[in-house]
C-alpha cells in the first residue's frame, strides 16, 4: 500500500512554547532551531510509531481489493474515511457508497470493514497499478500526554546532543551512545507491526 500526504497537519503536536519551557529557555536566540528541533522529534516519534498525532489526510493506494473483508489503514488512529475510489482499466474513477462499509475508528491501526452482506466490488477490471484509492484523516482529536512528553523529550536530547556518540577523555577516550528514555512513552502507540 502506498501511502500520500493529502493536508498535512495545521500544527505540531508541541508548541514552540511548550519545547522552550521544557528547554527552560525563556530568550529567542535558539527559535528558529528548536522549531527545527520540534519537526524532527515529531517526525521520529510518528516513525518510530508508526503512527500520526495530529489531523491530517491521507491517500493510500492499493492494486486491487483484498481477498479478507477489510482494509487496515496505516498510521495508527483513524478520525473517518472520506471515500473508497476505484478506477477501472479504461480510467473511469467509481466512488465507492459509505453504505458498503464501516470504519473502526477505535482500533489502533484503524480499518475499513465491510457491511454486513456486502462484498468488496466485482465484475470490473481494475487499472494494474493504484486501482483502489481510500483517502481518509489520520490523527487523535487530542493528542496523548505520554507523546507529548517523548516528543520533549526527543527535542530536549536533540538539543543537549547535538552528536550521537559522547566521547570523553578523563585518561582514556571512551566513547558512549547516548540512549533515549522515551520507548516507555510510546510503547502503548506503536503499530502491532512496528514492535
Amino acid at each position: 500500500m502506498i501511502q500520500v500526504l493529502k493536508t498535512a497537519p495545521a500544527a505540531f503536536p508541541v508548541t514552540l512554547t511548550e519545547a522552550k519551557d521544557h528547554l527552560k529557555r525563556t530568550d529567542t536566540a535558539d527559535d528558529t532551531y528548536v522549531t527545527a528541533l520540534i519537526t524532527a522529534a515529531t517526525a521520529a516519534i510518528e516513525n518510530m510509531t508508526s503512527n500520526r498525532f495530529v489531523s491530517q489526510t491521507w491517500t493510500a493506494y492499493r492494486d486491487a481489493f483484498p481477498v479478507d473483508s477489510f482494509i487496515v489503514l496505516p498510521f495508527g488512529k483513524v478520525i473517518s474515511v472520506t471515500s473508497v475510489k476505484y478506477t477501472d482499466y479504461a480510467a473511469g474513477v467509481t466512488t465507492w457508497d459509505a453504505a458498503n462499509y464501516l470504519v473502526d475508528t477505535f482500533s489502533s491501526p484503524g480499518k475499513i470493514d465491510l457491511a454486513y452482506g456486502i462484498s468488496w466490488p466485482s465484475g470490473v477490471t481494475l487499472r494494474p497499478v493504484n486501482g483502489v484509492a481510500i483517502e481518509w484523516v489520520a490523527g487523535y482529536s487530542a493528542v496523548p500526554a505520554e507523546i507529548k512528553q517523548a516528543i520533549l523529550l526527543m527535542i530536549s536530547h536533540l538539543y543537549e546532543n547535538r552528536e550521537p556518540v559522547l566521547a570523553s577523555n578523563y585518561g582514556s577516550v571512551s566513547v558512549a551512545e547516548i540512549p533515549l528514555a522515551i520507548d516507555a512513552l510510546i510503547a502503548d502507540y506503536r503499530m502491532a507491526w512496528n514492535v
